[in-house]
Order: structure tokens, then C-alpha cells, then sequence
């Protein structure tokens, strides 16, 4: 068979307004993420992928851990004032593990409710995001990674992590604990 003509069974990871043609996949996949932009028409959005007539899975989405960052969608990150040194979070944000859970569940439902075939939640752990006390510097506030992370023992070649609600959250959602 001519390569123009053979299907691609790997899905790709586009962005929703991304023009793709699935016919030439054997799965439909996007990284969605909800935000205030397209938190009224995210529903739609799940649907049109599902026209296709094809398994649908979302490859990544999420939600960082502080009040609001469910508005934010993927852009979570962009709490973190890099012009510092060290990096800060910038002022007026408060932690919220609350939020981070309650919006992955939230779309974990709704991906049950809407028939999506799979969805990777973004994500386990970001290294380079590291908790502290001090809210000024907890950069995991600006994190997707649904574990906080305590820093790396490089002579141990170890991450030290511990779970965060979202995490506990998933569990509960597929039955594990």
C-alpha cells in the first residue's frame, strides 16, 4: 500500500482549533485544557471530536493548585515571576489543593457523562516546581503535577513527593482506594 494512503494508528496530541484530518487516524486526541475562555463552549468542543465517530482521548489536561487556577486552564504556570531571583510567585495567590481536585474531578465526570474514550491527566510530577512553605516560593502552587515536590536528593538519585488531594481525588474516582 502507498504510504499516502496508509493509516496512522498512532494518535497525534493536537490543540482543539487545530486542523487535522482524523480520517487518516484511528484515534481523534487533544490536549484540552478548560479555562474562562472556553469554559461555556467546552462541552461542544468534546463533541466535535467525537463526530468523527472514532474512540476520543484527551492527552492532557489539568489544573494547577491555587484559588482560580481553574479559569486558567493549562496557563497555570504563568503565576511564576521568573525575573526574580529566585523565581517567585507573583503576589496575590493562595494555594488551593481544593481547586486542583475539584477541577480534575469535574472533568474526569464530564469525560464519563460526554463518552471520551481516555484521558491522561497532566501531570504526576514537576520537578522543577518545588513546594515550600513560604508561599512566596512555593512554585508548586503554579504546578499541574498532582504530587508536591519536596525537592531532589541527588545523592540518592531520589524525588521526595507526597500526594497532593487531586491525587487522592483520582484514586476515589477509579475505585482504588
Amino acid at each position: 500500500m502507498p504510504a499516502s494512503t496508509s493509516r496512522v494508528r498512532s494518535p497525534t496530541s493536537p490543540i482543539p482549533w487545530e486542523d487535522v484530518d482524523w480520517k487518516l487516524f484511528d484515534i481523534v486526541s487533544a490536549n484540552y485544557y478548560r479555562d474562562a475562555d472556553n469554559r461555556s463552549t467546552y462541552v461542544e468542543g468534546l463533541r466535535e471530536l467525537r463526530r468523527h465517530g472514532k474512540p476520543v482521548v484527551i492527552t492532557e489536561f489539568g489544573c494547577s493548585t491555587f484559588e482560580g487556577a481553574e479559569q486558567r486552564g493549562g496557563m497555570g504556570f504563568d503565576i511564576i515571576d521568573f525575573e526574580q531571583d529566585p523565581p517567585r510567585i507573583k503576589d496575590g495567590h493562595v494555594r488551593s489543593e481544593q481547586t486542583q481536585a475539584t477541577e480534575i474531578g469535574n472533568l474526569l465526570r464530564l469525560y464519563k457523562e460526554e463518552e471520551i474514550d481516555g484521558a491522561f491527566v497532566y501531570q504526576f510530577l514537576s520537578e522543577g516546581e518545588v513546594h515550600s512553605p513560604d508561599a512566596r516560593y512555593d512554585l508548586d502552587m503554579a504546578s499541574h503535577a498532582i504530587v508536591k515536590c519536596h525537592g531532589i536528593d541527588l545523592a540518592r538519585g531520589k524525588i521526595r513527593w507526597e500526594p497532593k488531594l487531586a491525587f487522592h481525588d483520582i484514586a476515589r474516582i477509579y475505585g482504588q482506594s
